[in-house]
């Protein structure tokens, strides 16, 4: 859980398919894809981190 906290606590659903990401060290945030995965609904976040593996 840990190793989660870091990557993908910051991520958050803007869009269908979009998210901010903000790192724990750093007050910039970046805007990503989900890699075609639909955000959650509800929880704003990806269903997975990349669901094309």
């Amino acid at each position: 859980l840990a190793e989660d906290i870091g990557r993908l606590q910051g991520r958050t659903c803007i869009s269908d398919f979009m998210y901010r990401e903000t790192t724990v060290t750093s007050q910039g945030s970046t805007l990503r894809s989900c890699f075609n995965c639909p955000c959650v609904e509800g929880s704003l976040r990806c269903a997975q981190v990349d669901c094309s593996r």
